[in-house]
């Protein structure tokens, strides 16, 4: 049976070339991971990728893991991601945050 290319792999690919700085997920997890020895961890000094491209070495590399997910690194907030199925709490957040 063929492996599925991780989502990293399916997506990240085209990402640069529209501005973007993508970085791989570790499963499971919303912060930027990396694999060593088979085993996800935080990956170190991820900041770096929020200000710079990542080099295509590095894409290469993370687009071999599997199970890695995609998340983009920015300078600054660009956008807001609510992620609650609480009204209460969703209200809250979007009162404290300008359109």
């Amino acid at each position: 049976m063929a492996v599925q290319p991780s989502p990293y792999a399916r997506a990240a690919g085209r990402l640069p070339d529209m501005g973007f700085h993508p970085m791989p997920v570790a499963p499971k997890t919303k912060f930027p991971g990396a694999l060593a020895s088979g085993r996800w961890h935080a990956m170190p000094r991820w900041q770096e990728w929020c200000a710079r491209q990542p080099p295509e070495f590095l894409h290469e590399r993370w687009e071999e893991w599997a199970d890695a997910g995609v998340c983009i690194g920015h300078g600054r907030v660009v956008g807001l991601d609510v992620d609650t199925d609480r009204t209460d709490v969703t209200a809250a957040v979007l009162a404290a945050v300008p359109p």
